[in-house]
Protein backbone atom coordinates (compact mmCIF):
# COMPACT_ATOMS: atom_id res chain seq x y z
CA UNK A 1 0.00 0.00 0.00
CA UNK A 2 1.73 3.40 -0.90
CA UNK A 3 1.93 6.27 0.92
CA UNK A 4 -1.38 8.85 0.44
CA UNK A 5 -0.35 12.20 -1.08
CA UNK A 6 -0.35 15.30 0.96
CA UNK A 7 -1.85 18.04 -1.26
CA UNK A 8 -1.90 20.41 1.92
CA UNK A 9 0.78 20.79 4.58
CA UNK A 10 0.24 23.21 7.69
CA UNK A 11 3.40 24.35 9.33
CA UNK A 12 3.76 25.80 12.73
CA UNK A 13 7.35 27.12 12.88
CA UNK A 14 9.26 27.83 16.06
CA UNK A 15 12.59 29.18 17.69
CA UNK A 16 14.42 25.10 17.44
CA UNK A 17 11.21 23.19 16.61
CA UNK A 18 8.80 23.02 13.08
CA UNK A 19 5.95 21.08 13.51
CA UNK A 20 4.30 19.56 10.20
CA UNK A 21 0.81 18.38 9.54
CA UNK A 22 -0.06 16.74 6.24
CA UNK A 23 -3.74 17.10 4.91
CA UNK A 24 -4.70 14.71 1.61
CA UNK A 25 -7.09 15.27 -0.87
CA UNK A 26 -10.18 14.22 1.20
CA UNK A 27 -9.17 16.51 4.08
CA UNK A 28 -7.75 13.94 6.26
CA UNK A 29 -4.59 14.41 8.38
CA UNK A 30 -2.28 12.08 7.16
CA UNK A 31 1.04 13.26 8.41
CA UNK A 32 2.40 14.59 11.81
CA UNK A 33 6.04 15.67 12.52
CA UNK A 34 8.53 17.26 14.84
CA UNK A 35 11.90 18.27 13.13
CA UNK A 36 14.42 20.27 13.72
CA UNK A 37 15.46 23.60 11.17
CA UNK A 38 18.52 21.78 9.60
CA UNK A 39 15.72 18.62 8.75
CA UNK A 40 13.06 20.76 7.52
CA UNK A 41 15.12 22.08 4.28
CA UNK A 42 15.75 18.37 3.22
CA UNK A 43 12.34 17.67 4.18
CA UNK A 44 11.04 20.39 1.45
CA UNK A 45 13.42 18.83 -1.10
CA UNK A 46 11.90 15.37 -0.62
CA UNK A 47 8.27 16.24 -0.76
CA UNK A 48 6.20 16.41 -4.09
CA UNK A 49 5.03 19.27 -5.07
CA UNK A 50 2.20 20.58 -2.77
CA UNK A 51 0.31 23.77 -0.90
CA UNK A 52 2.52 24.75 2.03
CA UNK A 53 0.76 27.05 4.26
CA UNK A 54 2.70 28.78 7.45
CA UNK A 55 1.42 31.26 10.02
CA UNK A 56 2.81 34.57 9.71
CA UNK A 57 5.80 35.25 12.21
CA UNK A 58 9.49 36.37 11.69
CA UNK A 59 10.98 33.34 10.16
CA UNK A 60 8.24 32.97 7.56
CA UNK A 61 10.00 34.50 4.49
CA UNK A 62 13.11 32.74 4.58
CA UNK A 63 11.20 29.08 4.54
CA UNK A 64 8.78 30.28 2.07
CA UNK A 65 12.01 30.78 0.23
CA UNK A 66 12.95 27.26 0.85
CA UNK A 67 9.57 25.90 -0.33
CA UNK A 68 9.19 28.18 -2.98
CA UNK A 69 12.48 27.06 -4.52
CA UNK A 70 11.31 23.66 -4.64
CA UNK A 71 8.62 23.88 -6.21
CA UNK A 72 5.65 24.71 -3.53
CA UNK A 73 2.80 26.85 -3.46
CA UNK A 74 3.43 29.16 -0.58
CA UNK A 75 0.22 30.70 1.29
CA UNK A 76 0.65 33.07 4.38
CA UNK A 77 -1.62 33.35 7.08
CA UNK A 78 -2.34 36.00 9.62
CA UNK A 79 -2.34 34.95 12.93
CA UNK A 80 -6.16 36.27 13.44
CA UNK A 81 -7.31 33.58 10.73
CA UNK A 82 -5.85 30.89 12.05
CA UNK A 83 -7.14 31.34 15.78
CA UNK A 84 -10.74 30.24 14.69
CA UNK A 85 -9.53 27.07 13.34
CA UNK A 86 -7.58 26.22 16.17
CA UNK A 87 -10.10 23.14 17.67
CA UNK A 88 -8.70 22.32 21.36
CA UNK A 89 -6.51 23.61 23.81
CA UNK A 90 -3.11 25.51 21.57
CA UNK A 91 -0.17 22.75 21.07
CA UNK A 92 1.88 23.32 18.18
CA UNK A 93 0.25 19.95 16.52
CA UNK A 94 -3.06 21.50 16.31
CA UNK A 95 -2.00 24.69 15.12
CA UNK A 96 -0.16 23.27 11.89
CA UNK A 97 -3.55 21.79 11.83
CA UNK A 98 -5.51 24.70 11.76
CA UNK A 99 -3.03 26.71 9.28
CA UNK A 100 -3.69 23.91 7.11
CA UNK A 101 -7.33 23.59 7.22
CA UNK A 102 -7.59 27.38 7.19
CA UNK A 103 -5.54 27.45 3.93
CA UNK A 104 -7.82 25.25 2.42
CA UNK A 105 -10.82 27.30 2.67
CA UNK A 106 -11.66 28.61 -0.95
CA UNK A 107 -12.76 31.64 0.85
CA UNK A 108 -9.73 32.67 2.74
CA UNK A 109 -8.05 35.92 1.45
CA UNK A 110 -4.66 35.73 0.09
CA UNK A 111 -2.74 38.35 2.08
CA UNK A 112 0.72 37.60 0.46
CA UNK A 113 2.60 35.67 -0.71
CA UNK A 114 6.58 33.88 -0.66
CA UNK A 115 6.04 33.25 -4.80
CA UNK A 116 5.27 36.86 -5.30
CA UNK A 117 8.28 39.02 -5.84
CA UNK A 118 7.47 41.56 -3.56
CA UNK A 119 7.11 39.71 -0.41
CA UNK A 120 9.10 36.99 -1.04
CA UNK A 121 12.05 38.71 -1.86
CA UNK A 122 12.86 36.88 -5.33
CA UNK A 123 13.47 39.81 -7.52
CA UNK A 124 12.76 40.22 -11.24
CA UNK A 125 15.88 40.17 -13.27
CA UNK A 126 14.73 43.95 -14.94
CA UNK A 127 15.38 45.03 -11.16
CA UNK A 128 18.31 47.40 -9.97
CA UNK A 129 19.56 49.08 -7.53
CA UNK A 130 19.49 52.54 -7.70
CA UNK A 131 21.41 55.17 -5.89
CA UNK A 132 18.52 58.20 -4.59
CA UNK A 133 20.09 61.69 -3.28
CA UNK A 134 21.98 61.21 -0.19
CA UNK A 135 22.62 57.75 -1.32
CA UNK A 136 19.91 56.11 -0.03
CA UNK A 137 19.32 52.82 -2.37
CA UNK A 138 16.21 50.97 -3.50
CA UNK A 139 14.34 48.66 -5.29
CA UNK A 140 13.36 50.22 -8.90
CA UNK A 141 12.47 48.97 -12.52
CA UNK A 142 14.25 49.64 -14.87
CA UNK A 143 12.20 51.41 -17.77
CA UNK A 144 12.91 51.07 -21.47
CA UNK A 145 15.65 53.38 -23.05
Amino acid sequence: MTAPRIEMLGIDLGKRWCHLVGIDTRGEEVMRRKLGRAKLSEFAAELPRSVVAMESCSGLQRWGRVFAVHGHEVRIIPSRFVKPYVKTNKNDFDEAAAVAEAAGRGSMHWPGSANRPAIGGARNTEDCVCTGPGGSRSWRRRTGG
